[in-house]
């Protein structure tokens, strides 16, 4: 039997709900458990006053990351997996299947993307993950 999904936010280390994303930098949020989910799925939209162009990647782990908000050598994205955006550029509702490898936690890796007109400084994301899990 499944329950759910339920779906819940997505965050910055510090808990923040709104995640920025300046220029060029790259942002992982903080780490959320994939145990016991059979379906994932994640919902983003983005919001600026300038340009947007986001790369939104799934990294994982088998354990929760030494720093939450920091690079760790034992996270990476999965063998074979496509990136959620490899692009975006869009302020509009996104909600996009998420197939993780079975491992314990995932987060988001949220790249700014070198553009001719460039990220904007005020550019945002909110993200949810919904879960289906398996009772």
């Amino acid at each position: 039997m499944l329950i759910g999904p339920n779906s819940k936010p997505i965050t910055e280390s510090d808990d923040g709900t709104i995640i920025a994303i300046v220029s060029q930098a790259t942002v992982y949020t903080k780490s959320f458990s994939l145990r016991k989910g059979e379906y994932f799925a994640v919902s983003y939209k983005a919001a600026s006053s300038g340009n947007i162009k986001l790369q939104i990647e799934l990294e994982q782990s088998y354990r929760k990351p030494t720093t939450e908000g920091s690079a760790d050598a034992t996270w990476a994205i999965g063998e074979g997996a496509t990136a959620i955006e490899t692009a975006l550029a869009d302020t509009t509702q996104h909600h996009k299947t998420m197939s993780p490898i079975p491992v314990a936690f995932g987060r988001l890796k949220i790249t700014g993307l070198p553009d001719a007109s460039g990220n904007a400084a005020t550019t945002t994301l909110t993200a949810f993950l919904s879960k289906q899990e398996q009772a």
